[in-house]
């Protein structure tokens, strides 16, 4: 009778499904896709922009089909409050000690772990001025191997008018260890369409690849939130929640794709009541910013190893959570 109660407790725990956030959800697969959205300024609450702008109550915006959220902190070794560059770096290198020098491109990047895995690697920055662009990599002889594994695309002005450009409607083939500029943007400004120029990019980067990394990295969010444009920072926010579901249905079936959406140096706003208040919150963003950055940033994750990241943790363990797995399947770090 015993053993036949062992067996009954056998079968019922293989039958089981397994869930996470009251979805189905297989655990420690190991991503061959991992698109990675970095979002200066992003916190979760500033979501309403995008739910209250529909006239459906119970809208819900792409980025809530994700599995697991976390906070993490958002400081290192020498600031409480580092900028969304320093935190993007202290995530992509799993290094807290990042001082805003080229000694920062001393430290290992994710893509030299994945490389390990064959993964191509690939980095779109969109408003990335000099001192927020990985570009800065080139030009320091610590970034040497930094940048050596990585292809870098920029829709940001193309001021020393690079002949290495990219164009939403060509074909092109993009080498490692290389820097492109979107032909759309002159020496002041960009012209072209993120959304198709990203689709466009990654089609032509990932096409032949089966293990790829792309992040999409915005500065431009952050900007418009600062600068109290908040119809801007919508229409971003509407074009970054666009990508995230064209990435979450392109993969959804097959090659194991992790999608992630992280922020750093998160600036809070103070989202109004409904009617007028709503009205001139968008046309003048009057009261609007909270005084100082948040000491927290976020994460989302859908997809293979998207457990990884529920829970309250350090930006710079964001490296360790991609790469981890079980103790026997660990990616070397």
């Amino acid at each position: 009778m015993f053993k036949i109660f062992l067996l009954f407790s056998l079968f019922l725990g293989c039958a089981r499904v397994k869930t996470i956030n009251l979805k189905e959800h297989t655990f420690n697969l190991e991503p061959k896709i991992l698109i990675w959205f970095q979002v200066e300024g992003l916190a979760p609450e500033q979501l309403a922009m995008l739910r209250f702008a529909k006239y459906s109550a119970g809208y819900r915006t792409a980025f809530e089909s994700s599995t697991c959220f976390g906070g993490m902190w958002n400081y290192n070794l020498f600031k409480l409050r580092p900028n969304g560059y320093e935190g993007f770096l202290s995530q992509l290198t799993g290094k807290s000690n990042i001082k805003n020098s080229c000694e920062d491109f001393k430290h290992r990047p994710l893509w030299d772990y994945l490389k390990e895995k064959e993964f191509k690697s690939g980095v779109f920055e969109i408003g990335a001025s000099g001192k927020t662009s990985l570009e800065r990599a080139w030009k320091c002889e610590e970034g040497q191997e930094f940048k050596k594994n990585l292809t870098l695309w920029k829709m940001s002005p193309n001021k020393k008018r690079s002949k290495f450009v990219f164009n939403v409607l060509e074909k092109a083939h993009f080498e490692k260890g290389m820097v492109y500029f979107d032909k759309s943007c002159d020496r002041r400004r960009c012209h072209g369409d993120i959304v198709e120029s990203i689709k466009n990019v990654f089609n032509n980067f990932a096409a032949k690849e089966s293990f790829t990394l792309f992040i999409i990295k915005d500065h431009t969010y952050a900007r418009a939130i600062r600068q109290k444009k908040v119809k801007k920072a919508r229409e971003i926010l509407s074009q970054l929640e666009e990508l995230y579901f064209y990435f979450t249905t392109k993969f959804k079936k097959h090659r194991n794709p992790l999608i992630l959406v992280t922020s750093s140096a998160v600036r809070n706003i103070e989202l109004p009541n409904a009617g007028r208040d709503w009205k001139t919150f968008e046309k003048n963003g009057r009261k609007v910013l909270f005084r100082r950055n948040s000491l927290m940033s976020y994460a989302l994750a859908s997809g293979a190893g998207a457990e990884n990241f529920c829970g309250i943790y350090g930006e710079s363990e964001i490296l360790r959570r991609i790469i981890w797995r079980p103790e026997n399947r660990k990616w070397g770090i």
